[in-house]
């Protein structure tokens, strides 16, 4: 699906979309075409359309949000994260036999 937002070609991904794309979703298409071409020529996908892009980090955690609106977030889903972490754990417990505490 990202595919044609990467290469700035919605027309050709017709058949992704249910209708005519949204007038806005060319505009993200371009932001994110921008993103990719920033990065392939400095290593940083930052650009004016685009707040300010944070290396990740474990403590932070910052993720860019693309869609419509396109924003930086902290942890996004971090309850999901945490919840499917005690999950994989409880698994990994149970099938090498090691006793929860």
């Amino acid at each position: 699906m990202e595919i044609p937002f990467v290469f700035d070609n919605l027309p050709a991904a017709r058949s992704l979309f249910e209708s005519e794309p949204r007038a806005d979703a060319f505009a993200l298409a371009a932001s994110i075409s921008a993103a990719w071409t920033a990065f392939a020529h400095t290593g940083r996908p930052d650009h004016p359309g685009l707040p300010t892009w944070e290396g990740y980090s474990l403590p932070r955690r910052a993720t860019m949000s693309l869609d419509y609106t396109c924003g930086l977030a902290n942890d996004p889903y971090r309850e999901d994260r945490l919840a499917f972490e005690k999950l994989r754990s409880e698994r990994i417990h149970t099938a090498i036999g090691f006793p929860r505490y």
